[in-house]
């Protein structure tokens, strides 16, 4: 009887929670028609220190960060940033960034495109760069504009390698963001509800703001990646060796270049063609072991249909040396030196004006 009235209460409990709109992480709260894959949160400074240990501890999947909003400014990083994104880095959580955008025009989308290259370059990304378009000042552009804006910020972010997404609500992406461009970028989208139903594609919905993780005090954005395992898929792989030609047993480095930078595996298998000219490990490095002439190539361990390889030469040690030797070049004859001419009197630059400095934006408030 006892064991069936703490049942009943957490139940009820559970149902409370739940018409407040407050989930734990482990309570899925969606239709079957979502094809929920993985689940994640997304944090900014709101959420003050996090214990990022206790996060993964309780079976969170991924991370969506803010690196900050607005232009490059140094002011308008997030603080949390990156203390998060290193607690990410140790503890093996795979995470994403976001940044909130307060841009009008196209050149106010690539300042914030930059805002954002400044701080990810040394981090492992693993899921997308997210454009978070809901600002007021936005919505009075009109669907072309805002096209125009979030092509800015993502040509941007895409010819630095990286693959770029887009965050809105619900009433949005229906409302505002419905230029043909959205089409082509992974869309985040956020509407607190026990199913998104939104109607063209998607890859992450944020389903509430009223979630419970262990390791952070208060609520935080919960979301599901939909559909799919990995958002951010490996397109291309470059392979570089140090050196084209080595010796019989000498090595050579090879370095598999993935593209996009932020995709979710990076790993790759190698092989090589003929293992009686060359050998290769698993860290791509490549041994002589006879002569010839052979390809090594990395296969994408997500997808062995994208792969690339580069040649390399093997000889024996003697015949390299004799390569690498420059030839004697006979020196050219020394010419005259030209008479130096008088240099014409410096005459006194103008002096420079100041710029106008660029203001910066006031900081967005809370996600309703």
């Amino acid at each position: 009887m006892k064991k069936r009235r703490i049942i009943s209460l957490m139940l009820l409990l559970s149902i409370i929670l739940g018409n407040l709109g407050i989930y734990s992480m482990k309570c899925v709260k969606a239709d079957s028609e979502e094809d929920i894959r993985l689940v994640g949160i997304d944090v900014s400074k709101y959420q003050g220190e996090i214990d990022w240990e206790s996060v993964k501890e309780d079976g969170i999947d991924f991370a969506i960060i803010r690196c900050g909003y607005g232009q490059d400014f140094v002011s308008q990083d997030d603080p949390y940033w990156k203390k998060n994104a290193d607690a990410c880095t140790e503890k093996g959580i795979p995470f994403g960034v976001y940044i909130f955008s307060y841009a009008t025009t196209p050149a106010m989308a690539i300042g914030e495109a930059k805002h954002v290259l400044r701080l990810v370059g040394e981090y492992n990304l693993q899921y997308p760069i997210y454009y978070d378009m809901e600002h007021s000042t936005q919505a009075t552009l009109g669907a072309e504009k805002l096209g125009e804006v979030a092509t800015a910020f993502t040509t941007t972010i895409e010819e630095a390698g990286y693959q770029a997404g887009i965050y809105a609500s619900y009433s949005w992406f229906n409302k505002y963001l419905t230029d043909p461009v959205f089409d082509q970028w992974e869309r985040w989208v956020a509407r607190y509800a026990s199913a998104c139903g939104y109607k063209k594609a998607y890859s992450m919905w944020q389903y509430t703001s009223k979630g419970i993780v262990s390791g952070i005090d208060g609520y935080v954005d919960m979301n599901y990646v939909i559909g799919t395992n990995v958002i951010t898929k490996v397109k291309e792989i470059g392979v570089q060796g140090d050196r084209n030609s080595i010796a019989i047993g000498e090595n050579a480095n090879f370095v598999a270049k993935i593209s996009p930078k932020n995709a979710f595996n990076k790993d790759v298998y190698w092989t090589t063609q003929d293992s009686t000219i060359a050998s290769v490990t698993l860290d791509g490095i490549v041994t002589g072991t006879g002569k010839g002439s052979t390809k090594i190539t990395a296969f994408s361990k997500e997808n062995l249909i994208i792969s690339s390889g580069s040649s390399i030469v093997v000889k024996e040690k003697e015949e390299l040396e004799e390569t690498k030797k420059p030839e004697e070049t006979e020196k050219p004859e020394e010419t005259e030196k030209p008479e130096e001419t008088e240099k014409p009197e410096e005459t006194e630059k103008p002096e420079e004006t100041e710029k106008p400095e660029e203001t910066e934006k006031p900081e967005e408030t809370e996600k309703p």
